[in-house]
């Protein structure tokens, strides 16, 4: 892998974090084929490789080492794979976020923590996933909303991973009753 993608994946909060704890501390970074930096921890999705007749899209992998050598990944059906940079490229590994049970994460979907709390996938960004709360979570700093409706929290893998998420059901759209935009009301 390059040493040039050390510099642009730089995440002040994630090495003070994981160096304290050692538990997913690498020296080496990677990219999935649309630029984003990658973690050990993190969840890529397959979404090019059709092979011999069998269609390999939508297969869930999760970083299990990142070396110099490739990026291993560790595939729910077909086991463990080292990829290179041109691999990545090639099978069209994006990163994708999912829950305790393995399912994609995915805006306007319903969660359950760990804690109790319900919470609402309003954005699925390249680095984080924002959840809202109808009432503060216990997980750390969140955004009060000035309206009094509720908090929202931006979730990383690892966030999502502590805080033990599920995927409840997906929500219905109900822009009838004066929601924000087009999102699911909380």
């Amino acid at each position: 892998l390059e040493l040039h993608k050390k510099l642009c994946c730089t995440d002040p909060d994630s090495s003070a974090r994981t160096m304290g704890n050692n538990s997913s501390f690498s020296l080496w970074v990677a990219q999935d084929a649309d630029g984003t930096c990658l973690e050990v921890g993190d969840w890529v999705e397959c979404t090019t490789a059709k092979t011999g007749g069998t269609d390999f899209t939508a297969s869930l992998g999760r970083i299990t080492h990142i070396s110099t050598s490739g990026v291993t990944f560790e595939w729910k059906l077909w086991g463990t794979y080292i990829y290179n940079d041109r691999e990545i490229q090639e099978y069209g590994l994006k990163k994708v976020f999912v829950d305790a049970s393995g399912w994609k994460i995915k805006e306007d979907q319903l969660l359950s923590l760990n804690d109790g709390q319900e919470a609402m996938v309003t954005l699925v960004d390249k680095n984080y996933v924002t959840l809202k709360y109808s009432r503060s979570s216990a997980y750390g700093l969140y955004d009060r909303d000035l309206t009094g409706a509720g908090c929202t929290q931006n979730f990383k893998q690892r966030d999502l991973d502590y805080a033990g998420v599920v995927v409840r059901t997906q929500a219905q759209r109900r822009v009838d009753r004066g929601c924000a935009g087009r999102r699911a009301c909380v």
